[in-house]
């Protein structure tokens, strides 16, 4: 199944006949070995990628003025660690089932946060956890070592996580650099050595550990320049509307037990980076996957904001046919919500591929459009009744994809309605 990796499909089948998790020790436990790095004034020690045989660095002449770049509340040390023995999956809840954040090769490493039953909750940067089963890691204490990542060689850097963004040319590989954050295909980092934050594709970055000292630079010094962010959303305030939670888990896979509330805030996460990238003012109605809001206060958190738009994130299910695929989008008042709901489905549509017939949209009197008075639309994103949908769901692909879709579809939207206006 596309949702389990190797050896989650082969641990839990063990685990379901022998009740205790049984996998191969291959070699050392450290098989990222610690590179002792000290030039003059950074001191540095960096974890090396043994298959890139890189490390960062990044030195200065004494004489150079000062200036300290990174905030202190990015600087976190930590002293348990994992590291992966394969391919292995970070997902957004401790579950087989629950969608998938990022999926990483065999020796990358991650600090250890806390632990619930067979799973180990990781951090992924300063701003992000995910959890890992427990029964394909090893173990390990590296005390007081920081989570640093490496970027592979030419890698592009953008100035958000798409690539609508303009590029300013590739990831310098003698550069430090800490994860942020994980947002579906990307990864946000800081650059330790000249205070910017870039994005890079995901399949690019090679998570380690090591220690760094914040380095202190010279602006004129620095070869990593400043990226130049796009703002087309600017001042736009956008409430992005994650359907369900709490004990309303929406509906359930049917060949996957995949719960539709999970799907709605993983690919609403995603967007949300995307739109703050952009500018926008980004409000959740919620923000875990515990938590229950009802309709009424969903509408009263757009209305009270006053919301440019607001975007209610669902996915669909038709038992009854399990062939039916593709995208709906909902809007009740056509004045104001027809054209959103246009735009919307249009580019999602086109990004997902998975109708070839065109795009839906029905006007319907669901509770957050009738009642919301602002600009609004409710997008199905998949059928989780389809058995090819329901296991895409849960991977970073189609949270990917989804959210851009809607991302450029509010582009569009905003867009078109600034040239109306010229």
């Amino acid at each position: 199944m596309k949702w389990l990796t190797g050896m989650e499909l082969i641990s839990s089948m063990l685990l379901h006949f022998f009740g205790n998790p049984i996998f191969p020790v291959h070699g050392s436990l450290i098989v990222f070995p610690n590179q002792n790095i000290q030039p003059q004034n950074t001191q540095k020690q960096v974890t090396q990628n043994p298959s890139t045989n890189q490390s960062s660095d990044a030195s200065l002449p004494a004489d150079t003025p000062k200036t300290n770049p990174i905030p202190q509340d990015a600087i976190r040390s930590y002293d348990q660690w994992i590291m992966t023995n394969s391919v292995s999956n970070i997902r957004t809840e401790p579950s087989l089932t629950a969608p998938i954040l990022l999926q990483v090769p065999a020796q990358s490493w991650f600090p250890v946060l806390g632990h619930e039953g067979q799973w180990d909750q990781i951090r992924l940067g300063n701003e992000q956890t995910g959890w890992i089963a427990d029964w394909i890691v090893q173990k390990q204490k590296n005390p007081q070592q920081l989570q640093l990542v490496d970027v592979k060689w030419n890698t592009p850097k953008y100035a958000g996580p798409d690539l609508s963004f303009s590029s300013t040319g590739t990831a310098n590989p003698t550069f430090t650099y800490l994860p942020r954050e994980v947002c579906g295909d990307w990864v946000h980092l800081l650059t330790v050595d000249t205070g910017s934050s870039v994005w890079v594709p995901a399949q690019s970055v090679v998570w380690g550990y090591g220690t760094v000292s914040i380095p202190t630079i010279q602006a004129s010094s620095i070869s990593d320049p400043p990226l130049q962010t796009e703002r087309p959303l600017q001042g736009k305030t956008i409430v992005l509307d994650p359907g369900h939670g709490g004990a309303d888990t929406g509906a359930i896979g049917t060949v996957l037990p995949v719960y539709e509330r999970d799907i709605n805030l993983a690919v609403a996460r995603v967007l949300a980076s995307k739109l703050e990238a952009a500018g926008a003012h980004v409000i959740l109605t919620r923000t875990t996957n515990d938590q229950f809001v009802s309709l009424a206060d969903r509408v009263k958190i757009s209305n009270d904001n006053h919301a440019d738009v607001f975007i209610s994130i669902h996915q669909n299910m038709y038992p009854e046919d399990r062939s039916v695929t593709g995208t709906i989008t909902y809007y009740y008042d056509e004045a104001s919500s027809k054209a959103l709901a246009k735009d919307i489905e249009e580019q999602a549509l086109a990004s997902l591929q998975s109708r070839a017939s065109k795009e839906q949209m029905n006007q319907e009197e669901l509770y957050v459009l009738h009642h919301n008075q602002q600009p609004s639309i409710l997008i199905e994103g998949c059928f989780l009744s389809n058995p090819d949908e329901v296991e895409n769901s849960i991977l970073p692909a189609y949270q990917e994809k989804l959210a851009s879709g809607i991302y450029h579809g509010v582009l569009k939207y905003f867009g078109d309605r600034q040239h109306s206006t010229m």
